[in-house]
């Protein structure tokens, strides 16, 4: 199994950006104050506090392929 991408739901966007910038050693890809986005060999990790529950509280992340 290859994974592509982590994503982690926040309520503190920079905090867990900052934590990831000090552990892998870069800088996002990406960022913004809603998200951000690192590579680390061929893993996404994503970091963002926008998610939607369902009406049985699941939470659930929708994705689009990239080309």
């Amino acid at each position: 199994m290859k994974l592509n991408e982590l994503a982690f739901f926040t309520d503190n966007v920079k905090q867990m950006s900052d934590f990831y910038r000090r552990l892998l050693g870069t800088e996002p890809a990406a960022h913004s104050d809603q998200m951000a986005i690192f590579f680390t060999n061929e893993t996404k990790i994503f970091i963002h506090s926008a998610y939607l529950r369902d009406p049985d509280g699941h939470q659930i992340e929708i994705t689009q392929k990239e080309d």
